[in-house]
């Protein structure tokens, strides 16, 4: 069904004249149906076409997660622009810069000042309150090849890095309903957040192929959440990073047995996690998903049948009319068994990166042969085991991904470098027993006297997202350095770890019961003897992820719920516990 269409918009359109009164996106309480949803996308881009939107023009959206950020994201593509996603939860500073590198005038928010009004400088347009509006759709003109989206990564410079897709890719995407499509009677669970390019998955898979998206209760992407979401929106295909897959394998499987396919990636998954998965969920196929963002989504995919006996999870083969090949350095094809870099090409392929012709022509270089068009670079090491299906081997330059995102390292050293006091800096991403990898910075300070890691962290999560943040800031005399004369990586990344409390702090022992319970809690999920009351949760070397944790056994314990939003503005067992008391008072559980 995709194929037949040059827009992605138009296939939505085709819904919603063959099957109006089907429902398009659900949540709890409410639905839209395609009918609806074609009518307040087609008012909210006559708005935009009002305000001075124009073909190919690069439009904001700053909305959480719901029904309005999918209106939005369909009327910025009928109003003949491409959307620019941007994380609520991203530091201001990041927000901003991501709308200056795509030069975006217009910004679709909801009015609210603490999400999108202070991301725009005064004179740009808004568009919020489309509800109201009456103006008919704009008639525009897509052309296969015309930007759908730019999606921003980390990049070396420090400044976020902007991936044109077109309508095309995004349409090869979905297309086959058996690869990464979805068929009409599916149901998509839309999980991540619209600024991850896991959501050009989860919405278009379902909206171009008439099927539903049904949208979580919450921003909280926990275990507990998402297997309520499945059960009771009788979800078909569920897409998750590989971290949250491998706390899926842990804790909640059995939220999962009405699915019809899960797919798990992002980064590396675990052949223990996966056998668990396929032993507890019989009746859903497993499929391990690889690909980068300069590919749409997935460039390969493979259904994991029998449990994986080997020590990694094979990515498998490439997408139905796609093309990938291992090659050496001069791009030249390797033979099955030798490990090279991935060479990949078709109609997934991104138009480059977003005023950067330099990178561009670097990594997007002529396909093979006589294919004709472009192929990517992914950078990633590879090996043909022979029968067509590929193996991940790692990275073939110092780029990681944290919790499912791309992060380069020399982006947060980049950072660190410009903020006062610091000389050098140094980023690594050494793996923890877990298999997930985290962040360390090692800074030298001009003065030698100084000792800001607690600082430097903070002034971090201002300018970077959550997950680029380092988990500790070790502040050194001097980087070691190898016989060459480079910052010796290998020798930081093998340092044994810092006491996991923050700088100038003291251990303050708890003093409830309450306190005692939490603590202890928090001393199993960081493997420590102790932890005092006014310790920080992140400092310790927590994360989102590790937060969903421990949201999930605060409820199991205490039979409460704790927004994590209200957790992280003050991440102490101290401020937990006050936080457990309110909830148990709302809830009406004896504490």
């Amino acid at each position: 069904m995709p194929t037949a269409f040059d827009g992605v918009h138009e296939a939505v359109g085709h819904w919603a004249r063959v099957t109006p009164d089907a429902v398009a996106v659900s949540w709890r309480g409410g639905q839209l149906t395609y009918r609806t949803l074609e009518r307040c996308a087609d008012r909210l881009a006559g708005s935009l076409r009002t305000t001075g939107v124009r073909t190919g023009e690069a439009v904001g959206v700053l909305l959480e997660r719901s029904p309005d950020t999918v209106v939005a994201l369909l009327a910025v593509l009928k109003s003949g622009g491409c959307y620019v996603a941007l994380d609520p939860r991203a530091p201001l500073t990041r927000r901003r810069a991501v709308l200056d590198a795509a030069d975006c005038s217009v910004l679709v928010t909801d009015g609210d000042e603490s999400l999108g009004r202070r991301a725009l400088p005064p004179e740009a347009a808004h568009c919020h309150g489309w509800s109201e509006r009456t103006e008919r759709a704009p008639r525009t003109t897509t052309h296969p090849e015309a930007a759908a989206y730019v999606a921003f990564t980390s990049g070396t410079s420090g400044a976020p890095r902007g991936i044109v897709v077109p309508h095309r890719a995004v349409l090869h995407l979905v297309a086959d309903p058996e690869a990464a499509g979805a068929r009409r009677d599916d149901v998509v669970v839309h999980a991540s957040s619209p600024a991850f390019d896991a959501s050009t998955f989860e919405v278009w898979a379902a909206l171009v192929n008439g099927g539903r998206l049904a949208l979580p209760d919450c921003e909280e992407r926990t275990p507990r959440e998402l297997g309520r979401v499945v059960s009771r929106e009788g979800a078909t295909l569920l897409w998750l990073t590989a971290g949250l897959f491998h706390r899926f394998s842990d804790a909640e499987l059995a939220g999962l047995r009405g699915l019809r396919r899960l797919l798990a990636g992002g980064d590396v998954v675990s052949p223990r996690q996966v056998n668990r998965a396929i032993a507890a969920l019989p009746g859903a196929s497993l499929v391990n998903g690889y690909g980068p963002t300069e590919n749409t989504t997935f460039t390969c995919l493979h259904a994991v049948t029998e449990p994986v006996s080997g020590p990694a999870v094979p990515i498998g083969a490439v997408l139905p009319g796609a093309g990938a090949r291992v090659v050496d350095a001069a791009l030249a094809p390797l033979p099955a068994g030798r490990t090279g870099e991935l060479l990949a090409w078709g109609p997934g392929v991104a138009w480059g990166y977003l005023g950067d012709p330099r990178l561009t022509a670097e990594r997007f270089v002529p396909a093979p042969d006589a294919v004709g068009g472009r192929a990517y670079r992914t950078g990633d090491a590879v090996r043909d085991r022979g029968d067509g299906v590929l193996e991940f081997e790692g990275r073939m330059d110092r780029q990681v991904k944290i919790r499912g995102f791309r992060v380069e390292p020399a982006e947060v050293e980049a950072v660190l470098t410009r903020l006062p006091g610091v000389g050098e800096a140094a980023v690594v991403a050494p793996r923890r027993d877990d298999g997930e990898r985290e962040l360390t910075a090692f800074v030298v300070y001009e003065d030698p006297f100084s000792d800001g890691s607690l600082a430097l962290r903070q002034q971090l999560a201002e300018r970077l997202p959550d997950y680029a943040v380092p988990t500790a800031v070790r502040v050194m005399d001097a980087l070691p350095l190898t016989v060459g004369g480079k910052v010796d990586r290998a020798a930081l990344e093998a340092s044994p770890p810092l006491p996991r409390r923050a700088a100038g702090t003291t251990y303050t022992p708890p003093t409830t019961g309450l306190e005692r319970l939490l603590a202890g809690l928090w001393a199993d999920l960081f493997g420590l003897d102790e932890v005092g009351t006014h310790d920080d949760f992140f400092e310790l070397g927590g994360n989102s992820l590790l937060g969903m944790r421990l949201a999930g056994e605060i409820q199991d314990v205490f039979g409460v719920e704790v927004p994590a939003r209200r957790f992280y503005e003050k991440p102490t067992v101290a401020a937990l516990a006050g936080l457990v008391e309110e909830a148990a008072g709302r809830a009406g559980v004896p504490r």
